[in-house]
This record gives C-alpha cells, sequence and structure tokens, in this order.
C-alpha cells in the first residue's frame, strides 16, 4: 500500500507540475517575436503585407527559396488573389507574370506583365514593395510593366513608401509624415501613414495617436493616462521614458512595445528602442 501511494501522489505531482508548465508556456507564446520564434522552431519567418478589412497588413510566414530570386517570386505569389476566402486576402491578380528580375547593388529592378496596371496601384504597389524590402538583400525597388514605368512610380522606391494613407491636413504648409503600427483583433500589425498639420517630433505624435486612438480597426492596447515623460538618441538606441501607465497590463504590454518599437523603425534611423518606466529599464528591441 506504501507502494501504491507514494506511485499515487508522485502521478498526481507531476501531472500538476505539467499543467503549471503547459499554462505557462501558452501564455508566453502570446507575446512572442518573430526572432523568438525562429529560436524554436529554426525556420526563418518572413513578413509580407495582405489586406484585411481595406488595411494593408504585415502577416508573417515561412518563405521557401532556395536563392533570392525564389524567394522574391514566391513573395508575388502569396499575394495574389486565392480562389479560396480567406481574412488576409491577396491583391495581384492571378495569372500576373514576373518578365524579369534583376539584382545589383541591393537595387531589385523588376518588370511585371501588363495585368498589374489592372490593380489598385494605391494597394499594390505599396504591398509589393513593403514585403519584398522584408528581405534584407533588397533595399531598393525599381518597377516596370512591360519595360515602362508606371504613373508616380517612376523612381526607385524604399521603405519610405507610403502605406494605409491618411489624411488629418487644414493647409499644405507643415506637413508632417508619420508611419504608425495599430494591431488587429487576432494581434499582426498594421501599419498606417498619417499626414498631419503638425510640428511635433514625430515620436511625440506616435504616442499621442496610439493613446488617443478612436478608429475600432486599428487597435492600440495603451492605456489613455500613458504619458511620454522623455526621449533622446544616442548610439543608435532611442531611448523612451513612460510613466508607470505603459505597464498598465502584463498581457498587453508586449504589444504595445512592438506597436511603438514598428513605428519607431519606420521613422527613425535607429537600430534599438530602450523602453524605460520613471528612468528604470524594461526592455529594448532591436530591428530585425
Amino acid at each position: 500500500m506504501r507502494i501504491i501511494r507514494k506511485l499515487f501522489y508522485t502521478t498526481v505531482t507531476t501531472f500538476i507540475i505539467l499543467t503549471i508548465y503547459t499554462i505557462t508556456n501558452i501564455n508566453q507564446k502570446v507575446l512572442r517575436t518573430n526572432l523568438e520564434l525562429e529560436d524554436i522552431t529554426n525556420l526563418k519567418t518572413n513578413s509580407i503585407y495582405l489586406l484585411n478589412n481595406n488595411y494593408l497588413t504585415k502577416v508573417d510566414i515561412y518563405l521557401d527559396g532556395h536563392n533570392i530570386e525564389e524567394k522574391i517570386s514566391n513573395i508575388i505569389d502569396e499575394l495574389k488573389i486565392k480562389e479560396k476566402k480567406e481574412k488576409y486576402l491577396g491583391y495581384l491578380p492571378k495569372n500576373l507574370k514576373i518578365n524579369s528580375i534583376d539584382i545589383k547593388d541591393k537595387i531589385l529592378y523588376i518588370d511585371f506583365s501588363k495585368e498589374l496596371e489592372t490593380t489598385d496601384l494605391n494597394v499594390s504597389i505599396p504591398g509589393i514593395v513593403k514585403s519584398i524590402l522584408t528581405l534584407k538583400e533588397i533595399e531598393q525597388i525599381d518597377i516596370k510593366v512591360e519595360g515602362n514605368y508606371l504613373d508616380n512610380y517612376e523612381k526607385l522606391l524604399d521603405k519610405s513608401i507610403s502605406i494605409n494613407k491618411e489624411y488629418d491636413i487644414s493647409q499644405r504648409k507643415n506637413i508632417n509624415k508619420v508611419v504608425i503600427y495599430y494591431l488587429t483583433k487576432d494581434n499582426n500589425y498594421i501599419p498606417v501613414t498619417k499626414y498631419k498639420n503638425d510640428n511635433r517630433e514625430k515620436i511625440e505624435i506616435i504616442i499621442d495617436e496610439l493613446v488617443n486612438n478612436k478608429n475600432f480597426e486599428l487597435i492600440s492596447y495603451l492605456n489613455s493616462n500613458t504619458k511620454l515623460l522623455s526621449y533622446k538618441e544616442e548610439n543608435n538606441t532611442l531611448f523612451l521614458n513612460f510613466n508607470s501607465y505603459l505597464k498598465d497590463d502584463e498581457n498587453t504590454l508586449g504589444y504595445n512595445l512592438m506597436e511603438i518599437a514598428y513605428s519607431i523603425f519606420d521613422n527613425y534611423d535607429v537600430y534599438s528602442v530602450m523602453f524605460e518606466i520613471d528612468g528604470k529599464r524594461v526592455d529594448i528591441i532591436n530591428k530585425k
């Protein structure tokens, strides 16, 4: 009986420990970044931009391809309209073809078939550019259709291309262009390029827009009492010091930090973002 009782207690204890461990891991995975996901799976993730509620949305995929040309071709295939309707939609014609690909000095020269001209270029061109520029081997893109440039896209395109444009301007002078990342309901990220008559530093606008967001299609978990107390750029790092409301909810803190970090990387030429609360370090996020 003593042996049976001991085995019973051992089994129960092991079950409890495994249950706690599983629950903890589930909670931790909710806030895993792409780099952490790569660490545990040993597979490389890549981001592409698909349509969700009329917004181009950053969605992570596992991208196949033995070389850069194959990866680019596979990205274009992922952006095509699929027969099966899914939550995140493609926007390029199914019969779109790549006529040629050439890469020199991190510049991609790509020529498409005429079907590209039938798309909404305010969606398709930013979507193509932002998706391909997630590849480290490419820094600029030259897009042509059947050997000719498209109207308004006659130059090299880079990460500064506007995506999901919104205008809040009353005059043509003093227009500030700021890219701000929001969340979807299933926690993917939506970059919105806002044009505002606002002379403040971009980081101040970013935090203000995230805190006071009223668009229900664009989610921000930042507490309305969150304040950016100070900021400085030093050694390729932007230091941000907040009040305690930044850490209002531990379950959403990771999302808040990633929204801000993505926004920083699209507006500032820095490698890292250091987050502090009342001068004490909370986290640091590096550019991928």
